[in-house]
């Protein structure tokens, strides 16, 4: 007997969201945001509930990496900060194209957010602990 699984969700500008952030680097804002995803759309957590659960994905990796992180109350602020970028972008997104005259704007916040997809979003407690370990790999 064969099981179906379920089809993941594609989000706009992140591609299909994940149900745990993979790989061996720091986790970038793309990764946190598809776990997130996951978490809020898929598990239908609260806003809050999902940051609590992609911080405590995120601290695993910086564990490992023995490197502090913020307290969690704060850093569950950045990941709700960083979705309320994305909604308000998605939001901004259906009102482009309709003589609303914010056709520029809106692109240059989306090129400007798409651009910082990939930096890793940053839980750490000191700056200057984060640029020792990204230095260490290749990305300072």
């Amino acid at each position: 007997m064969q099981t179906r699984r379920k089809a993941r969700a594609v989000h706009w500008l992140l591609g299909t969201e994940d149900d745990r952030i993979r790989g061996s680097k720091l986790p970038s804002k793309r990764q946190a945001l598809r776990f997130f995803l996951y978490n809020h759309w898929t598990l239908r957590k609260t806003i809050r509930e999902s940051a609590r659960a992609t911080v405590n994905e995120m601290e695993k990796f910086y564990d490992r990496a023995r490197i502090p992180t913020r307290q969690t109350y704060n850093s569950v602020n950045l990941v709700e900060k960083l979705y309320g970028k994305y909604r308000r972008l998605q939001k901004d997104n259906v009102g482009v194209g309709k003589g609303h005259g914010a056709g520029k704007a809106h692109e240059n916040r989306k090129t400007e957010f798409l651009d910082s997809l990939d930096d890793f979003l940053d839980i750490t407690r000191k700056r200057d602990e984060a640029n020792k370990y990204r230095r260490g790999q290749g990305m300072a």
